[in-house]
């Protein structure tokens, strides 16, 4: 009696799970453990990371799947390693806002997202920003646990030339790093060429046409929209720190109406960008309805 007292006792605590929480579950080497697995005596057991609250991760064999960070904008831009590795710059201010989207099934510390500055090289010293709840304009849960938020963190610092911004967030599952490659131009001004479109542009149909430009620091622009008889027939205001005085991309939206609000008439018309009495930059464009 005394042998099968100890033996039943024996078999009771290897079933029971002795760990002080639930971040580990047991698993046989061979085959897979469920609720219903009756533990043998002797058995070799695995121990395995899992995912939230001791569940199973929702990557392959229950791992933890690592954030994700995705719909990542700096300024107006919306950044695309691809542009990067096609030999493209964007350009931003020394001071640009950085959106993104930062994801997991399995959880986000959302108290570990960090962004840094020029981390290993760049025209100004390495800086390391937290993100905190005041920069998370949004969150996703799931029985508790954030899956999903969205950030929006001004970053300073930026120096002329070439630098880089890495976004990082963490779970159970590791740390996930996303590389930004942005300029500073040197001086003032617009950078490159102003872009119109759609051209021709048909009021009716488009609806809402875009000027399109870079500019190397934020500024207040006026753009001047002319009629082939040397009539300006459209002012449009951009303040600095607005759209039109950005550091960086910038998309000003225009109806096709004149200053008088009648819709303009089909033709060509020329544009002008101009900076405190300076000008900027022309462009040409089609009305065709």
């Amino acid at each position: 009696m005394k042998k099968i007292f100890w033996f039943l006792l024996l078999s009771i605590l290897i079933a029971v799970p002795s760990f002080a929480d639930n971040t580990f579950v047991g698993e046989p080497a061979i085959g897979e453990l469920s609720g219903n697995t009756t533990v043998q005596l002797g058995q070799a057991y695995l121990i395995k990371s899992q995912g939230t609250a001791g569940q199973p991760g929702s990557g392959p064999g229950g791992t933890v799947v690592v954030p994700t960070i995705t719909d990542i904008y700096a300024g107006n831009n919306r950044y695309h390693k691809s542009m990067i590795d096609k030999g493209e710059k964007i350009y931003v201010g020394k001071e640009v806002k950085i959106k993104a989207t930062i994801q997991s099934a399995d959880g986000i510390y959302t108290d570990q997202i960090y962004l840094t500055l020029n981390e290993s090289t760049g025209p100004t010293p390495a800086q390391t920003f937290q993100v905190t709840d005041k920069d998370i304009s949004s969150k996703t849960e799931a029985k508790g646990t954030v899956t999903k938020c969205d950030i929006i963190y001004s970053v300073s610092g930026l120096g002329t030339g070439d630098n880089t911004v890495v976004i990082k967030a963490q779970n159970s599952g590791g740390t996930t790093s996303e590389v930004l490659a942005l300029t500073v131009a040197e001086g003032s001004g617009i950078v490159g060429e102003v872009v119109f479109y759609p051209s021709p542009f048909s009021i009716t149909k488009n609806g809402t046409a875009y000027i399109q430009y870079t500019l190397a620091e934020a500024q207040s622009n006026i753009i001047y929209i002319t009629a082939v008889s040397g009539n300006i027939v459209k002012k449009i205001n951009c303040p600095a720190n607005s759209e039109g005085g950005n550091a960086g991309l910038n998309q000003v939206p225009w109806d096709g109406k004149a200053d008088s609000g009648e819709l303009l008439g089909n033709g060509i018309y020329v544009g002008t960008v101009v900076s405190s009495g300076k000008l900027l930059k022309k462009f040409k464009f089609t009305i065709k309805d």
